[in-house]
């Protein structure tokens, strides 16, 4: 997609694409579920690390054990001092807060980090080279421990940043399943009355070119002391060598709750074009359910804002289902090519004038917002509206909002002082859908 919040149109996806969730009562094993993509396109990595799990928790009906309530409050205010986690790739190097020095292996190009907090269980992490689906990494690894546990709750929880990239945060509450009688074995009816055991798993992601940074805690409460280090260990990733001019990441909420972000990093190149690097990471929840949908574009554009190229990928639990390659012939005209959920696109087509994006027309937009008209128009490439031909977008100001139209579908928008899109509301079948900035770095 083009536009950094197209992806808000949640209800074009398929409902069947939702991968039951669940919470792990230990570290799942590792999925063969890498997925080919595009060369602009992160490669669908996914590794564990391996340590025994932490005991679930018998629950609040158990005489002489603290409630679960209590359990799940829990956070360390205590006992943690500066520590160091560096690869000798150079890769990853930070200071995080720890109990003690960082366990660090390395399986075969990941490294896996254990980080003890003082508590029963460490908050493990593992340090990909390049990048990953943000989204569908989460979602993968929470589908694969469902086989030992049964999950009561799963849902994205928060999102962040570090080291100008979106974190994404989710959780799943799960109870224990009781294993069956082996055949030929009688049931025990201590057994059968044991208190029900609970848990929870908390997980966090990040993904850049540069390296990818994914943990879990599988512990009751720690939430806030899982948050504060696995954003520790996502600023431990290093920067591009080329700093990026301008880094924006927006949260995406749905029905007032965080599910993803979309972040955007443009980049100055030597020719006086500008490269737009956008990813957009979405767990959309259901219960007891969560799927991940990723979003990678690069596009190319020049000094007047002009679309001169682009590469356009997405995902949906790590396996790709669009596969995009945009370029401009001449003048309002362009070839696309590559594949999408509804089939294979290839050919060419006219706009009715130079495609932009929402970044690159920031400029016009605030000539706009300062003028008397009262409506513009633009075109645009939008993959799910439209894989085979341009899109028009209307911006019209309605008293002091500004409505922006793309087909049927219609937000209300707010914008910066330089016309960059500050945020977003749009109503859908889905729900209601939002993105705010939440982080900037950098100018326009």
């Amino acid at each position: 997609m083009t536009r950094r919040n197209a992806h808000l149109g949640y209800r074009s996806l398929a409902p069947a694409a939702l991968l039951i969730l669940a919470a792990c009562g230990g570290a799942p094993a590792k999925p063969a579920d890498g997925a080919a993509t595009a060369a602009a396109t992160p490669a669908a990595t996914d590794t564990t690390a391996t340590a025994a799990p932490a005991p679930a928790t018998p629950g609040s009906g158990t005489p002489g054990l603290p409630e679960a309530a209590a359990l799940a409050a829990r956070e360390v205010t205590t006992g943690l001092s500066k520590q160091t986690i560096a690869t000798p790739d150079n890769l990853f190097s930070g200071e995080i807060e720890a109990a003690a020095k960082p366990e660090i292996k390395k399986d075969g190009e990941v490294f896996l980090v254990k980080i003890s907090i003082g508590t029963r269980s460490p908050i493990e992490c593992d340090l990909i080279p390049g990048a990953v689906d943000t989204a569908g990494i989460l979602s993968r690894r929470m589908a694969e421990a469902a086989k030992t546990v049964s999950v009561t709750s799963a849902k994205p929880t928060d999102v962040a940043t570090a080291g100008n990239a979106g974190v994404l945060f989710a959780e799943a509450a799960y109870d224990v399943v009781k294993a069956a009688p082996a055949a030929g074995e009688k049931s025990d009816p201590k057994a059968a009355s044991a208190p029900l055991l609970k848990g929870l798993v908390k997980f966090a992601a990040r993904s850049g070119e540069n390296g990818s940074v994914v943990c879990q805690h599988n512990e009751l409460g720690y939430r806030a002391t899982f948050k504060k280090i696995a954003l520790q260990v996502a600023a431990a990733v290093r920067a591009p060598k080329v700093a990026p001019a301008y880094v924006q990441v927006d949260m995406i909420k749905m029905n007032g709750a965080p599910v993803g972000f979309a972040e955007l990093a443009v980049t100055d190149e030597k020719a006086g074009t500008r490269m737009l690097d956008t990813r957009v990471a979405m767990l959309l929840p259901a219960t007891a359910k969560l799927s991940g949908i990723d979003e990678i574009t690069k596009i190319r554009v020049d000094k007047a804002g002009t679309t001169l190229g682009g590469a356009y990928v997405k995902m949906m639990d790590g396996a790709q289902t669009s596969d995009v390659t945009l370029n401009r012939v001449k003048a309002n005209e362009y070839s696309v090519k590559g594949k999408t959920s509804a089939g294979p696109v290839s050919g060419t087509f006219t706009a009715p004038r130079e495609l932009t994006v929402e970044f690159s027309r920031a400029k016009a937009v605030q000539k706009f917002l300062a003028g008397k008209e009262q409506e513009l128009k633009f075109a645009e490439y939008n993959l799910e509206a439209d894989a085979k031909g341009a899109v028009e977008v209307v911006y019209a100001k309605r008293g002091d909002a500004v409505v922006l139209t793309q087909k049927k579908e219609t937000s209300t928008v707010s914008f910066d002082a330089a016309g960059v899109e500050k945020t977003m509301d749009v109503k859908m079948e889905a729900g209601n859908f939002s993105s705010e900035r939440i982080h900037t770095a950098g100018t326009p």
